[in-house]
């Protein structure tokens, strides 16, 4: 529950604020956030989206966004503009052949640039460039998420006009095209599959310490130069994420998570990522083929054309993610941590992550060498962030949210019916398992395989779980979220928007997932 009104007393800077509706959003930006991570990184992203009237706003170290449902996309009962589905072709077209080169391109400067070796002036003009760049990426954010979502949406919606079938039948019919995100657990697979041949390797990662540090303890081994050469590939494609803000630091910096994941996966002998695709391409083909052939041919023509305009952006909704929310998102890390070296060389910051406390101004102007107190100010706000980051933010602030507003957000906590809960079946089949509940990707050594992986919600970074649980279950999301078009991908069980479920179920319950009708059930 949320703490009470006193515990989270607000100082409006801008006294306009607190006239206008404001959401915390627990699904992306759900735990405190460092100052500079906010004006840096967050800020200038989501004002790039173009369809909120107001900037987001950092209160008591949460962000705050305004409290606005989104333009909702047009349906088959509304009449479509001439060209939607060449439009929504072009939206494929352009992602593939001039947003993946632009964003490519700054991904290399940020990866590849020695910023140690700027001057502070260089340095300085770095800094200060970075929001720009992170509003560019908001912007390139909507123009891609939008034709991917149109699509799917149109698909569902004509399915169903067309053959009375359901969503999930709908999305079945593009699936098996893979995504980043399959991707990056396939690949983490085949390092898995490398250690087993491994047998010192392969025993030391299994038995050691969760904060041990596995690298280092197996440089001087001779049989583990091939992993750690595979494993040190694997950071450098797929490392550059993390399961929080700005300033966490990500896998290829800090080991633990992938080696977690890397450990249940030495655990699983039954996975082959490659029948999985082709079992899912050949189940795309059969269900094509039987739908148009039960339909007539003016039907056939319009359930054609929305499915050719929905593979066109297939991949568009997770790969997005790997290019701009994650790699473009993460990698200017590297500049901002060179500028905190810089000034706790200098004496200015304590250490290197106080910079982190800082504003934007405060660090470009101590790199132009410009005197101040931010070493004891940084200082004052790390202790004000470590009592923040202990209390629970309420989910509105300001005025009271208009209707619809909250749609994403969890809904307040349903009870237990009988042995069942009930959500949205987002990802068909059934399946039992153990239920293990994983609060945040840090805990991802917690699951075992065959476990029901139940949390509050997932993105990218929890893919390669996907490949070991048997279900998923979350509190939030819908049928075209992230952890419903993944587990589509792993053809896993996935039931969500389940109100309370963390509260609910408890970890070792043995329940059934039926992700075609919504439910979990208790059953041992």
């Amino acid at each position: 529950m949320p703490d009470e009104p006193d515990a989270f007393p607000i100082e409006w800077e801008d006294p306009t604020h607190a006239r206008q509706a404001w959401q915390h959003d627990p699904i992306h930006s759900p735990n405190a956030v460092k100052p500079l991570s906010f004006e840096l990184a967050s800020k200038p992203f989501v004002a790039g989206f173009g369809w909120m009237a107001q900037d987001p706003i950092l209160v008591n170290n949460y962000i705050y966004y305004q409290a606005a449902a989104p333009p909702a996309p047009p349906g088959p009962e509304t009449a479509l503009p001439p060209g939607t589905f060449d439009r929504l072709r072009e939206g494929g077209r352009r992602w593939r052949e001039e947003i993946i080169p632009e964003v490519q391109g700054h991904i290399d400067f940020y990866r590849n640039t020695d910023f140690d070796a700027m001057s502070d002036a260089a340095l300085a003009d770095e800094v200060a460039r970075l929001p720009e760049l992170r509003h560019r990426s908001g912007r390139l954010h909507t123009q891609v998420t939008t034709p991917a979502y149109i699509a799917m949406t149109l698909l569902s919606k004509t399915y169903a006009e067309l053959t009375g079938g359901s969503e999930l039948e709908a999305l079945r019919l593009v699936q098996g095209y893979g995504s980043k995100s399959i991707e990056a657990g396939e690949a983490l697979w085949k390092v898995s599959e490398l250690v087993k041949s491994l047998p010192a390797v392969n025993d030391y990662l299994l038995e050691a310490e969760p904060e041990a540090d596995v690298c280092k303890d197996l440089d001087s081994v001779p049989d583990a130069v091939p992993f750690l050469e595979a494993f040190d590939a694997y950071l450098d494609e797929f490392g550059w994420r993390s399961g929080g803000e700005f300033s966490s630091p990500t896998w290829a910096e800090a080991h633990e998570t992938p080696l977690a994941m890397l450990r249940t996966y030495l655990e699983t002998n039954d996975y082959d990522p490659a029948a999985e695709q082709r079992l899912l391409i050949e189940e795309r083909a059969a269900a094509t083929k039987e739908v148009m052939s039960q339909l007539e041919p003016e039907a056939r023509v319009r359930l054609e054309d929305v499915l050719d305009a929905a593979r066109s952006v297939s991949r568009l909704m997770e790969d997005h993610n790997y290019y701009i929310d994650q790699r473009l998102y993460t990698l200017p890390r590297r500049m901002v941590l060179a500028a905190g070296r810089r000034l706790a060389a200098g004496n200015e910051l304590e250490n290197e992550t106080h910079v982190w406390f800082l504003y934007p101004d405060e660090v470009v102007d101590a790199l132009g060498g410009h005197r101040s107190s931010i070493r004891e100010t940084s200082i004052a706000r790390e202790r004000d962030f470590k009592r923040w980051r202990e209390v629970t933010p309420p989910r509105n602030i300001g005025a009271p949210p208009p209707e619809g507003a909250d749609q994403d957000i969890p809904r307040p906590q349903a009870e237990m019916r009988g042995n069942e809960l009930r959500g949205n079946g987002s990802s068909e089949g059934v399946a039992r398992g153990a239920v293990r509940i994983v609060p945040a990707l840090t805990d991802a050594g917690r699951l075992r395989p065959g476990d029901v992986l139940v949390t509050v919600a997932t993105l990218p970074p929890w893919t390669p779980l996907f490949a070991v649980a048997s279900a998923v279950v979350t509190e939030t999301g819908g049928i075209l979220s992230h952890t419903a078009i993944t587990a589509r991908e792993y053809k896993l069980p996935a039931v969500l928007a389940v109100a309370g479920a963390t509260r609910l179920l408890k970890d070792g319950q043995l329940v059934e997932v039926d992700g075609t009708a919504g439910t979990v059930r208790i059953v041992g």
